[in-house]
Formats: C-alpha cells, structure tokens, sequence
C-alpha cells in the first residue's frame, strides 16, 4: 500500500534534487518580494519629492540627481529582478519535474512488479479496463499533485511569508489582517475540496467502467460484427458514455465553482484591503507611494493563493487516486514458492497428481468437485468429456493459472503451494485451443520476446507443420501478424502456439483442444512430428476427435467436474458407459 508517507519517503531518496530545487526557489521568492515595491517608492520619493532610501542609494552612487534617472535605474532594477526570478524558477522547476516523475516512475514500476504475481483470479475480478486506469490516469493524477506539490508549495508559502513581513514593515495593522485572513480562505477551501474530492472518485470509477467496457467491445469487434450486435454494445458504451458524462459534469461544475467561489473570497479581501489602504492615508502617517505598494503585494498574493488553492483540489483527487491505485496493489498474489524448484526442473518428465481437487470460480458453484488424477511420468493420458464438464478449468489449475479452493496438486510428489505457480508454468505448458497473439510479427509471437536462434525456430516450424507456409511469406519471420493474430487462419494460430510450446521446451503439455481448427489429415502429420519431441514429456490431450484420444495410454472421463470413468482405452471400451458413447458418437 502506498500512502502520502509513503511518498515522501520516496522524495526523500531524492535529497540532492529536493535541496537545490527548495533553495533555488526560495532564493527567487526572496528576488521577487522586493519587485511589488520599488516603482510604488518613486511616488513618495520622486513625486512628492520627500526622499528617502531608494533615491538616498543612488546618489552615493551617481551625482546626477534627475528625476528621469531615478525611474530609470529603478525601472532597470525591477526588470533584472524579474528575469532573473523568471531564470530561478525555470531551474527550480527542472529539479521538481525530474524529481515527480522520478516518483511517478517508481510507482508505475511498482504496480507493474505487483502486477508480474497477482493472481489470475484477483486480475480477472478487477478486469483489464480499471487495471489500466489505475496505471495510466490514476499515477499521472498523483504525479501531477506530486509536481504542483514540489514547486509550488515551498514558493507559494515562502512568498506569502514574505510578502506579511513587509506588510507589517509597511503598516502592523495590515500585515496582521492579511495572516488571519489568509488562513480563514484556506479552511474554506479544504471543505470544499473534500466534497469536490468525492464526485472526482465517482467520475474515475465511471471512468474504469466505460475502459472495461470499450476494452471488451474492441477485442472482440469481429465476433460482434459477425452476431449483427453492434447496436446493442455501441448502446451499451454510449450509456456508459452518459453516466461518464452526467459524472464529469458534476465534478467539473463542483470543482470550477468552489475554485470561483474560493477566488471570489481572496477578491473580496483584495477590495477591502484596497479601501483601508485608501482610508489609513486619510487618518495615518501612511504615504500614497507606500499605499500603491501594498496594493502591488495584494495582487503579487494572487499568484500564490491560487496555486495554493488549486494545490487542496489536485491533493482531493491524488488521495482519491491513491485509494484506486492501492485497490490493485492489494490484489492478493499467487502463492511463493517455500521449497526449491529443482523437484520440477531436474531433467526428465514431470509426474502429476491431484488429491481431492475442488476449485469453483464462484465458490458456492463449484466446477471440479473431489478431481483425483494419477499422471505417471513420460505419460500421455487423455481427459475427454462434454462442453462445461470441466476440462479446460482442469487444465487451467494443472498449469498453475488458479489455485484450488480445496484439495492439492502435486508435481513430482510436491505441493503446487509449496512450488509456487511461476515455477509451475515453467515446467508446464498448455496449448490452448484459441491461442492468443501480439499484435506483431511471427518472430515475437514464437519467442515472446526471448533469443532464440533461426535454425531452432525453423525446427519448432517444421514439427508444427508450418515451416512451408512462413516461406511463402514475402517478410518471412518478420510478417505482422495482426491484432490477436487475426491475419492468420484458426488452424494457423494453433500450429504456431505448438511451435512456441516446442521453443518453450517444457517438461509437462496439456493439449487443450489446440489441433480442433485442423483436418485429420494434418492433425496426423503433426503429432507424428511430434512424437520424438514429446518422448520425454508428460502429455495431457485434452479433445472432442476420437483419433486425438487414442494416442493416450490412460483415459479419464469428466463429467460435471467428477471423473465418471478412467482406464485403458481396452477397459473403457469393455464398459457400457460415457467412453462407449463417445466412440459410438465418433463412428456414426
């Protein structure tokens, strides 16, 4: 969980930057306090001609004594003075950016790594459209806070510091109602800002909700597209369109008016003070050149106050966003391995078992119900069964994607909980029968980003059956393959997602209906390929095609989430049940 402690223990990293940067900035506010004063002093000194320390200093320093010199060394001064706070703030400003979006990158990086270990489930529940704005608008608002907060905070207070000093130098009376004034404006803004913080947490939950839901509609357009549901769903986002709309109004209108209202306050001070200005030079030793000086430092204060004030609206919305981003950094991570990995890395095939497996993704419902698997290593067994008995959930927690609700898997005898799910994945993989591709080319999308050479990506091609169709292509291994492979055909997909499982080299594969999209014909060549490669390996087929089936030494039939029936493709056959009618249904 991150906190604003939290943050500031990350400035703190930053020393060197947070040091130059605040004394920099205070070195400008001290240049720029004297600026609001100068030419206001002329009035007395060089108008009404009563002298005094501005005209008594540059007549130590030149004799002539023209009012014309007077104004124009003055003038000269207060527009050095202006460039050289406009040079100090820019520097100032360079250590304050750099250091914010140090912060921010430090935070993304953070959510990014928490990311790497969230468990599947904890992903899914949040969904990918608010994982996304928690990474993008949620850490740029709290970098935004961070940089106002860095460069306008120390600025803003040392400058209304300094400007009170001298109003009380000036005139006691005015210096003191300007410190209670100030404060009282920003008690009343806080309020404000609470409430206006609220409607901003709405408008970014609306927010996520219209991502989720543009997400999923872009994804899957063509399957839209091809059901004739594009009203429905483009209705759907503009209702959500609506509800962001009806959101962000609020906010906007809140926001605007209680920034108005806030401002309103300081002009209203502003006049008042300008009056009493006008009334102390009636009934006081006040002078008019000294009266115009404190009318240039009330509105030198407008700067300060509003960065101030606009500070309390952007800390309302980082708390917000800071409340969002820990909703993803508390999603619950996969289970650490407690033992080393070397049970499933060692060379050799990986022997499975599951002991009363139970797992539901709701948990009043579950999915597998008391699953007991035998997997001996170097075997290949066959999980057959009807759509929604379970299988492809079973093959899901086989390669570590969810943990089991009840029950244990064990590879080579040792708990999944005890070898952590990475370790799993590492020696496990699954062929799905709708693989999903980077919007790249076939080279990444083999590799996933890893070195791999030519000749053992051309081997990897060969056994998938598709070394002939990338050398028809005009760029080869380098030819995009669209938005989730979209440029490719089903059957080319699958092939290519066993040509990425042969990179892989795994010690364990689950088939998962991945040679579904091919004929019988194709289907035969490439798992004929593939038999030196998987001689070694443990094998689950998971399939609907007789002749997928009987490649495997041992059958189980899952049923509802039970397994109904195991054994020899002999013994099933002698039975009269679930095996016998998926052979019968084959044949007629």
């Amino acid at each position: 969980m991150i906190t604003f402690k939290t943050l500031f223990g990350m400035m703190l990293r930053y020393k060197r930057s947070l040091f130059w940067g605040n004394v920099i900035a205070i070195i400008a506010t001290l240049v720029s306090i004297p600026i609001p004063l100068l030419i206001p002093l002329m009035v007395d000194e060089v108008l009404l001609e009563k002298g005094g320390t501005v005209t008594g200093v540059i007549d130590q320093l030149s004799s002539a004594h023209d009012p014309l010199i007077y104004i124009g060394i003055v003038l000269a001064v207060t527009i050095t003075l202006r460039f050289l706070f406009f040079i100090l703030s820019v520097v100032s400003q360079k250590f304050f950016i750099t250091l914010s979006q140090e912060l921010s990158f430090t935070i993304r990086v953070r959510a990014l790594e928490h990311l790497k270990h969230v468990s599947m489930s904890s992903y899914e529940r949040l969904g990918s459209g608010k994982v996304i704005t928690h990474l993008i608008t949620d850490i740029d608002t709290i970098e935004q806070f961070l940089g106002s907060a860095l460069s306008k905070l120390i600025v803003s207070v040392a400058t209304l510091i300094g400007v009170a000093v001298v109003l009380i130098w000036i005139n006691p009376l005015f210096g003191i109602l300007i410190l209670i004034f100030q404060p009282l404006i920003m008690l009343v803004t806080r309020k404000i800002s609470g409430r206006v913080g609220m409607l901003k947490k709405e408008q970014n939950r609306t927010i996520g909700e219209l991502s989720d839901t543009l997400t999923q509609m872009c994804d899957l357009f063509g399957q839209i597209r091809a059901s004739n549901k594009e009203e429905r769903f483009i209705d759907n986002a503009i209702d959500h369109s609506k509800r962001l709309r009806q959101s962000a109004s609020e906010y906007g209108i809140k926001a605007l008016m209680g920034e108005r209202y806030s401002y309103t306050l300081f002009l209203s001070g502003f006049e008042i003070f300008r009056a009493l200005g006008l009334v102390m030079v009636l009934y006081s030793h006040l002078s008019i050149g000294l009266m115009f000086g404190i009318f240039g430092y009330l509105w030198f204060m407008m700067t300060p106050v509003q960065d101030l004030l606009s500070l309390q609206y952007s800390f309302a919305n980082a708390k917000n966003a800071l409340q969002r981003l820990n909703e993803l950094l508390s999603l619950p991570t996969e289970p650490t391995a407690n033992v080393s990995a070397q049970s499933i890395s060692a060379s050799g095939p990986l022997s499975i078992h599951t002991e009363n497996l139970v797992f539901g993704y709701d948990e009043k419902e579950p999915v597998l119900r008391g699953v007991n698997l035998d997997i001996h290593a170097g075997s290949t067994v066959a999980i057959i069964g009807a759509s929604g008995s379970g299988k492809s959930t079973l093959s899901q927690l086989l390669v570590g994607f969810y943990p089991p609700t009840s029950g244990d898997i064990f590879y080579n005898g040792v708990s999944v909980r005890d070898i952590g799910f990475p370790n799993v994945r590492d020696a496990v993989f699954v062929v799905l029968q709708q693989p999903l591709m980077f919007n790249d080319t076939l080279r990444f999308n083999l590799t996933m980003g890893d070195e791999i050479r030519d000749d053992e990506i051309q081997k990897a091609l060969e056994i998938a059956q598709l070394s002939e169709f990338v050398s028809t292509l005009p760029d080869g291994l380098n030819t995009q393959v669209g938005k989730f492979g979209i440029r490719l055909s089903g059957g080319q997909r699958q092939r290519l997602s066993i040509a990425r499982m042969v990179l892989a080299k795994p010690k364990a594969v689950i088939f998962d209906e991945s040679t579904s999209a091919l004929d019988v014909h194709t289907e035969s060549k490439l798992f004929e390929a593939l038999e030196a490669f998987l001689k070694d390996k443990t094998v689950i087929i998971i399939a609907h095609r007789l002749s997928t089936v009987t490649r495997a030494d041992y059958i189980y039939v899952l049923e509802n989430g039970i397994i109904l029936e195991e054994g020899t493709r002999d013994v099933l056959e002698a039975i009269d049940g679930s095996y016998k009618r998926f052979i019968n249904s084959q044949h007629g």
